[in-house]
């Protein structure tokens, strides 16, 4: 990654690895040094889950799956962030968990495009091998989103 960051147009990395550890290790290796040596090396987020704690260490931000149904939310989650309010990001965060979980209850994108069909959004069908949600998961994902607010019954 650190001769990666050195490549000429490359501007950060979307850390999806789902290992925080990894991403700390990017933050404190490349991205700090690059800011103190005034540069700039931005790590963004790339699972929503762990948001939070990218910002917590000092990541840049995040490329999100659930922005694509709770806009605002994932806004307010980041700006709390950067603000230093990390007791009311973490508020929304925990607020946001159910719905992260239901959303990733099949692989991707499969969950986002149904939430959004039920919203009334132009998600369009899913490309095959892809199929549709399962019964089991489509229960799931409603109530999550029932909970949050963001479809009624």
């Amino acid at each position: 990654m650190e001769k990666i960051s050195r490549i000429p147009g490359i501007a950060g990395v979307k850390e999806a690895s789902g290992d925080i550890n990894q991403m700390g290790d990017v933050i404190r290796e490349i991205a700090i040094p690059r800011k103190a040596s005034g540069g700039k090396f931005w790590v963004l987020s790339g699972d929503d889950t762990l948001t939070l704690p990218l910002a917590a260490f000092g990541g840049d931000g995040v490329i999100s799956v659930i922005s694509n149904i709770v806009p605002a939310k994932v806004k307010a989650l980041v700006s709390a962030c950067f603000a230093g309010d990390f007791t009311k990001a973490s508020k929304i965060h925990f607020e946001l968990l159910p719905f992260i979980k239901a959303a990733f209850i099949e692989t991707n994108p499969i969950p986002i495009k149904q939430a959004a069909a039920w919203m009334g959004l132009p998600g369009g069908p899913t490309r095959l091998p892809l199929g549709k949600l399962l019964p089991a998961s489509e229960a799931v994902l409603k109530k999550a989103m029932i909970d949050l607010g963001v479809i009624n019954v």
